[in-house]
């Protein structure tokens, strides 16, 4: 059973609202969550009143007047009939500092957070904000576009390493595929380790010694994980440290409508490394990716702000 009892979706009254709303009204309805908390974070404006009087149009709205906005952009799918708690919540604070603390503060068990498709967008800081709040966020974290389909999750990939972060990664997914009824890839992948011609082999002869390693390793791996009858097809794939992200992307667009991705906590030098991978997808995905945390094993939120950085390993 899929399991996600408080949900945190961010609003910034963006045309991604729309599909962060959507879903968060899925995702609560297969979950059965308890409260879904829609966050909006008002940074402060200070235009001189003299300016407002000559000009009202240019008055900032009241934190009150922005919740009966969010309240109107939600009643087409929350309404008396929902189950699931609804709260609005807007406050004046710094965007990435008060998903954190609302998530921390009301146990989140995931975020749900829009994404531009945009590379330049990212760039910015309002761009970088799903990639800054996925390295410190306390639990797992979705990311979606505009053009993302809540209904339409039939194909799952999950990329695995072997790691305890991708058997988490694929148990979530099959919780996934379990509910909605969708089959599941595990592109497992390998490579060909450096220094290799000193082996006196060849690169290609090499390469088939670690494809078979990689099968061998897979076929161990997935017999200790409960499937719940889910349809699972592994992958193999031969890749390089650089061309991880380019070789899970080009996959996930090759008729997947979901990526699943395990996630692991470091000291900050060791998760920048790590991560490389899983934050260059966040940005060449054109896939919805959850990014799955172990909720509990992370770093207090203050030295996750002030000293300590998460980045999605796998």
């Amino acid at each position: 059973m899929l399991e996600f009892n408080n949900i945190l979706a961010g609003i910034n009254f963006t045309r991604r609202d729309d599909i962060v709303i959507r879903f968060a009204k899925k995702i609560s309805e297969l979950a059965n969550s308890q409260r879904v908390y829609f966050v909006h974070s008002v940074e402060r404006v200070d235009i001189p009143k003299e300016i407002i009087r000559q000009y009202p149009e240019l008055r900032p709205k009241t934190p009150e007047e922005l919740k009966q906005d969010i309240k109107k952009k939600i009643e087409g799918y929350f309404d008396s009939s929902t189950r699931t708690e609804v709260v609005i919540e807007v406050v004046e604070d710094n965007p990435l500092v008060r998903l954190l603390k609302t998530a921390k503060e009301k146990y989140a068990d995931l975020i749900i957070i829009g994404r531009a498709h945009s590379i330049k967008y990212s760039s910015t800081m309002a761009g970088r904000l799903p990639e800054r709040l996925t390295r410190k966020s306390p639990c797992s974290v979705l990311i979606v576009l505009e053009d993302s389909n809540p209904e339409a999750i039939k194909n799952i990939l999950v990329p695995v390493r072997f790691a305890r972060p991708s058997r988490l990664a694929l148990e979530k997914a099959i919780e996934i595929a379990e509910t909605v009824q969708a089959s599941i890839t595990c592109q497992c992948l390998f490579y060909v380790p450096a220094g290799y011609h000193k082996t006196g082999k060849t690169y290609q002869k090499v390469a088939e010694i670690m494809l078979n390693n990689c099968k061998n390793t897979y076929e161990k791996w997935v017999k200790e994980i409960d499937l719940k009858g889910v349809e699972l097809n592994p992958m193999f794939t031969l890749t390089t440290e650089n061309r991880q992200a380019d070789d899970i992307a080009g996959t996930a667009e090759k008729g997947y409508d979901f990526l699943v991705i395990g996630s692991t906590v470091k000291s900050a030098p060791a998760a920048v490394l790590l991560g490389k991978t899983a934050e260059e997808l966040i940005w060449k995905t054109i896939v919805p990716m959850l990014v799955v945390k172990e909720k509990g094993v992370t770093l207090k939120l203050l030295d996750v702000l002030l000293y300590g950085d998460e980045m999605p390993a796998f």
